[in-house]
């Protein structure tokens, strides 16, 4: 995203002080061709947003306030650019620009302005979307006291009507693909925050509007609209503080596109299908080391391999002989074992709150065994020893060293399902254990 808006073609780029002229963007290539230049403009992007709901986290209601946290899907189009006058800020002239859409999922807050606050406004000769959009600059400006970030690091977008809400709406959102937790601190005082943002415009002694209160360097409509004192009413009609016009009416309803885009699997009803077939029972040599589960959380692990994996902790250790069901695999029953937890899994979301992930498809796993004839020179089976299956192989004994890696490959990147918080969503295509002293993979 912020190579399209600083580098796109036409853009003035400053480096260290000195004037850059972007001649082309390739985006294939991950490369901007720029050259030196002294000119006496700079360049400011106008884009397009678009913001869905994908899915509400928290409510809120406080008064005539109604505010929610939730999964957003942001789509960012660069339409062009305008020049403007280094002295004066003068615009020169706007340029079209034709580039890719952008979009990322991350975690946003948002309040509702119903049609009371609508009313009141248009009654008071104020511009509607340009009080929502001077209040989202302001609220924006002032992020930065709740959490720890910079204004570049928040994005917002105002809607005179939302679709999936049927009012007005001011949306604040992590700029980050899956959020970092900013919306979600903001989301905890968001009444002291408003309640700063008005006392901010009001104070302000500018008469429309001045980048001390509500007009933004990073605007993508280039500060228009903007309304201060509707700003400022809005604020105090939010709050309590203003009566409106009209009755509030009814409470505002999110409504979901698609709330289960992620629908849980048909899983067959008790007493279908045929039991699964009893597993051959073949003896283990003496002290071989068992796979023997762990007693289950009350709650899903806050990791990806735990909350993955259908049984939460397995562990090495010196055990009874248990035998191994086909394909080599040591401990419970093929069946008893799944890819995704039978039960909810949660992790800890953005600003230490719990977001539920949905129960995924249960999916038998066979651990892959491979036979390499490579292995290291301190291998036992480099020394004679045999390749797991019966004789007089060497093994790791209870009380001796016993070192295994574990390696996970996911179906999907992080980047592929919107970032490291949908890690759930990521799949997983393959797990490789390595018994490093007996130079052993399953």
């Amino acid at each position: 995203v912020r190579a399209l808006h600083e580098c796109h073609p036409g853009a003035v780029y400053l480096h260290a002080g000195r004037q850059y002229l972007v001649e082309a963007l390739e985006s294939e290539e991950r490369r901007v061709l720029a050259e030196s230049a002294e000119l006496d403009y700079f360049t400011t992007p106008l884009t397009e947003k678009e913001t869905e709901i994908l899915e509400v986290l928290e409510e809120k209601s406080v008064g005539p306030l109604q505010a929610w946290l939730g999964r957003l899907k942001v789509t960012e189009r660069v339409v062009g650019f305008e020049r403007k006058r280094i002295h004066g800020q003068e615009t020169i002239d706007q340029t079209p620009l034709d580039l890719p859409p952008v979009e990322f999922e991350t975690v946003g807050l948002w309040w509702a302005a119903p049609r009371a606050l609508e009313e009141t406004l248009r009654r008071r000769g104020e511009h509607f979307l340009g009080s929502l959009h001077a209040s989202e600059h302001a609220g924006i400006s002032l992020f930065p006291i709740l959490a720890l970030c910079d204004r570049g690091d928040i994005g917002g977008i105002s809607y005179p009507l939302h679709p999936q809400m049927g009012t007005g709406a001011v949306f604040i959102y992590d700029g980050h693909p899956g959020g970092v937790g900013i919306a979600a601190r903001g989301f905890e005082d968001l009444t002291d925050l408003l309640g700063r943002v008005q006392l901010l415009i009001e104070g302000c002694p500018c008469e429309t509007g001045c980048p001390s209160c509500v007009q933004s360097p990073k605007c993508g409509n280039g500060n228009r609209p903007l309304d201060k004192a509707g700003a400022a009413r809005a604020l105090r009609l939010v709050l309590g503080k203003e009566e409106p016009v009209v009755e509030w009416g009814e409470a505002v309803v999110v409504t979901l596109v698609d709330p289960h885009p992620y629908p849980s699997p048909v899983m067959p009803s008790p007493g279908e299908g045929e039991p699964p077939p009893a597993q051959e029972a073949h003896p283990l040599p003496p002290g071989r080391e068992t796979l023997m589960p762990q007693a289950a959380p009350e709650r899903g692990e806050n990791s990806v391999g735990a909350a993955l994996c259908g049984r939460p902790g397995w562990v090495g250790v010196p055990g009874p002989e248990q035998a191994p069901s086909q394909g080599g695999h040591i401990g419970p029953p093929l069946q008893a074992s799944s890819l995704f937890s039978e039960q909810r899994a949660e992790i800890e979301g953005p600003g230490h709150r719990h977001a539920h992930l949905r129960t995924g498809r249960e999916i038998p796993f066979t651990p892959l065994r491979i036979e390499s004839p490579l292995l290291p020179a301190f291998s036992p089976l480099a020394r004679g020893g045999h390749d797991g299956r019966g004789g007089q192989g060497v093994r790791v004994r209870e009380g001796e060293r016993s070192t295994i890696l574990f390696d996970l490959e996911t179906l999907r990147s992080a980047t592929d399902v919107g970032g490291w918080d949908k890690a759930h969503r990521m799949g997983v295509a393959i797990g490789v254990l390595c018994f490093l002293e007996e130079g052993r993979f399953e």
